[in-house]
This record gives structure tokens, C-alpha cells and sequence, in this order.
């Protein structure tokens, strides 16, 4: 839950009322990516944040990572899904 507010405070009023931060990174296990993604809709409503996730080395996982370059504001990903697209979200 903590993560989850830090997360949304830094996205949407930061410390002084003017957000810190346009996007979000959470790094987990990938046997944990999904339940990262499901406690953001948990704890903030559906639709609160745009929440996108990688857990896997698929063809999806390319699509999503440019859905959340374009749109996203929160990218769950898994670690060795981060090892491979490092360079890319570095950019």
C-alpha cells in the first residue's frame, strides 16, 4: 500500500501540489508482476492510474512497453524483462 501512495502521490500532487514525476517504474519478480498491477487497481480504482505490465518474454511484451512510452504512467515489470528492455525505458 505504501509503494502503491508513494507511487500515485509522485504521479499526481508531489510534495508542494505539482506532480514530481510522469511515469513509474515497479520492478518485481515475475511470479508478482500481476498482483503489483492488480493492487494499483486495489487501492487507487480502476482507470486511476494507467497501469501496464511485463512478465514475461513475449511478442506482447514490445506492444505494451510502446503502449507505455505513449500512455502509461505505471509499468510493472519483472526482472529479467527489465535486464532486456533497460536501454530502451533509459532513453
Amino acid at each position: 500500500v505504501q509503494t502503491v501512495a508513494t507511487v500515485w502521490t509522485c504521479l499526481r500532487q508531489g510534495k508542494f501540489g505539482v506532480p514530481v514525476s510522469r511515469k513509474a517504474i515497479v520492478v518485481a519478480p515475475s511470479s508478482l508482476v500481476r498482483n503489483w498491477q492488480m493492487e494499483f487497481e486495489k487501492w487507487l480504482g480502476e482507470g486511476a492510474v494507467r497501469v501496464m505490465a511485463i512478465a514475461e518474454s513475449t511478442a506482447k511484451g514490445d506492444r505494451i512497453l510502446s503502449r507505455f512510452e505513449s500512455e502509461g504512467e505505471v509499468l510493472v515489470i519483472s526482472y529479467d524483462q527489465l535486464r532486456k528492455y533497460v536501454a530502451r525505458l533509459a532513453t
